[in-house]
């Protein structure tokens, strides 16, 4: 019997695959790798969340949250001084909107609460009691790397080539950003900004959204999201302009009339969401459309300051810089004003890779689809022209770059895709990637150079303090409390201590170091405490517990209470 082969024949080859055939492999291959890489960075959120969360009611922001989310559940807060002795001896009636009012005393309407945020809070308070607060905490940073791959979804251009595969994971890894850089590694309590971020996520991928059908339908819902979105961040607004210049001229393949329905839908649907809150602040402060910050009745001390912008003389309670005064100055315990501190924070959170591929990432965006860079720039610019004229400024507040946030995610994404371009070009040898890539290669380059030389720069620049915070927190001035002269500690930037330390020479030397030092990669912005033992600890006490002793914070910042 011979055999079917002879030796020395080459076997039958397979059939050839069609180039779609090929395309369809690759892409099953991307989506599974995209799926994987989704599921591992939601873990990486939530579980960092979990670990970093150190419970409800720490600093005086939290306790705007955790404090009335508990009270709308009629669960009484047990308010307590410095030295553990109750603050206040109080009983709930259990009637709404009565018990969150109480002025002079516990409650918590009377000391600059923000309702939005505590109704986020009370539905995990509900659920969950003490234990829901930090379940919704962690539910909004895992929220972040699938709406990240959302928006990306939405906004990424189109490839130059359109037989290849589009890349998902740039949009995965950006939302994965969002949530796990060293800035917001270090927030580590209830957050209105971290309640909001999501919702500015889904706002801006319903607006984006192309597709012709039920387009009317995602302006409604995008406008209850913002609507919501505002009722916790009033700051929100800022996105009003960029959201209505998309709507109106973006480039989606809309008639005049569709684009003015969704208009019209996503302004009334915004305005019916925050019709309750707007309510809350007429009965509250007389005024619906009062920020509660500007309320001259809530208890404690809060002066009011001279401004002027051009001939225009006013009063404001808090402290404006330059332009509203005549020169610039910065918040003590801050080595620089806000002007500097949001950029110099964000290029913290990226590194100086991150900042190079920020920037091509943007100009790619800028050659391939401006619309989509001048989003990022109508996200971004509206917010830091809002905050950067503000001072007395604390850690707490620098929160708000989250809500900026995303238009830096957009166009990192953009850049990832352009650095696996540069990998898979570079396969081809060197000469070819610098045919390819050396232009945008050289930007990256003149970037960080660029960046560096700035800070050094940076390094040596004395920014006087502004005097007048110690007049608003005197408790904060050696003058009249010896204790503040001791310096604030690095751990302590984001307690309430801070409004009881005055400015430290060793304390500004290290804030001075820490940003205008840059590395290659994101570097640690404020301590995050990693106490695995310590989270599993304190998540059995938080399980099935609905009281809490919280510090009746408000006298030792507005008050004339001291450390003692």
């Amino acid at each position: 019997m011979t055999s079917s082969l002879s030796i020395g024949t080459s076997p039958p080859s397979l059939p050839a695959r069609s180039p779609d055939a090929l395309s369809s492999t690759v892409h099953r291959r991307d989506r599974r790798w995209t799926l994987a890489l989704l599921v591992l960075a939601t873990c990486a959120a939530v579980l960092s969340g979990w670990l970093r969360f150190r419970g409800p009611a720490l600093g005086y922001w939290d306790t705007y949250i955790a404090a009335p989310a508990m009270i709308l559940n009629a669960a009484p807060v047990d308010f307590v001084l410095a030295d553990g002795t109750p603050a206040w001896n109080y009983q709930l009636s259990g009637v709404l909107p009565n018990d969150l009012l109480a002025p002079n005393t516990y409650g918590i309407a009377t000391k600059d609460q923000r309702l939005g945020s505590a109704v986020t809070a009370a539905q995990g308070f509900a659920f969950a009691g003490i234990l829901g607060f930090r379940l919704t905490f962690c539910l909004c940073l895992g929220l972040l790397p699938a709406l990240g791959l959302t928006l990306w979804r939405r906004v990424r251009p189109p490839l130059p080539d359109p037989a290849a595969p589009a890349r998902d994971w740039p949009g995965v890894l950006a939302g994965a950003w969002l949530a796990l850089n060293p800035f917001t590694l270090a927030i580590d309590r209830l957050n209105p900004s971290v309640f909001a971020l999501p919702l500015v996520l889904l706002v801006l991928t319903l607006v984006c959204d192309r597709r012709r059908d039920n387009s009317v339908a995602r302006a409604l819902l995008a406008g209850i999201l913002l609507g919501l979105c505002a009722s916790m961040r009033e700051e929100v607004v800022c996105l009003v302009p960029v959201l209505g210049a998309w709507l109106l001229w973006g480039p989606a393949d809309f008639e005049a009339r569709q684009r003015w329905q969704r208009i019209v839908a996503l302004c009334v649907a915004c305005v019916a969401a925050m019709i309750p809150t707007l309510l809350w602040k007429q009965f509250i402060f007389g005024d619906p459309l009062m920020h509660p910050s500007q309320y001259a009745h809530h208890d404690g001390f809060r002066p009011e300051f001279e401004h002027q912008f051009g001939s225009l003389l006013f009063k404001f309670n808090g402290l404006l810089n330059w332009p509203f005064i005549e020169q610039l100055v910065r918040t003590p315990h801050f080595a620089f004003p806000v002007w500097l501190l949001w950029p110099l924070v964000t290029l913290k959170a990226l590194g100086l890779a991150g900042a190079a591929l920020v920037a091509i990432g943007w100009l790619q965006l800028w050659q391939r689809a401006r619309a989509n860079a001048w989003l990022a720039l109508g996200v971004a610019g509206p917010l830091y022209l809002l905050f950067g004229p503000q001072e007395n400024w604390e850690e707490v507040k620098m929160t708000f770059l989250l809500l900026a946030l995303p238009a830096v995610a957009l166009p990192l994404a953009q850049g990832l895709a352009w650095a696996a371009d540069v990998a898979t070009t570079a396969q081809l040898g060197p000469r070819r990637l610098v045919q390819v890539q050396g232009r945008l290669l050289g930007l990256s380059i003149a970037v960080a150079v660029t960046l560096g030389g700035g800070l050094v720069a940076l390094q040596q620049w004395q920014v006087p303090v502004d005097q007048r915070w110690y007049a608003r927190f005197p408790n904060a001035d050696p003058a009249q409390n010896p204790t503040a002269a001791a310096q604030l500690t690095e751990s302590e930037r984001g307690d309430w201590t801070f409004f009881q330390r005055a400015d430290h020479p060793d304390e500004l030397a290290r804030e001075r170091y820490k940003l205008t030092t840059l590395r290659l990669l994101p570097t640690q912005y404020l301590p995050v405490r990693w106490q695995w033992q310590q989270a599993m600890e304190q998540t059995v006490v938080e399980m099935g517990a609905r009281r809490w002793r919280v510090l009746d914070i408000w006298g030792y910042i507005y008050g004339v209470r001291r450390w003692p």
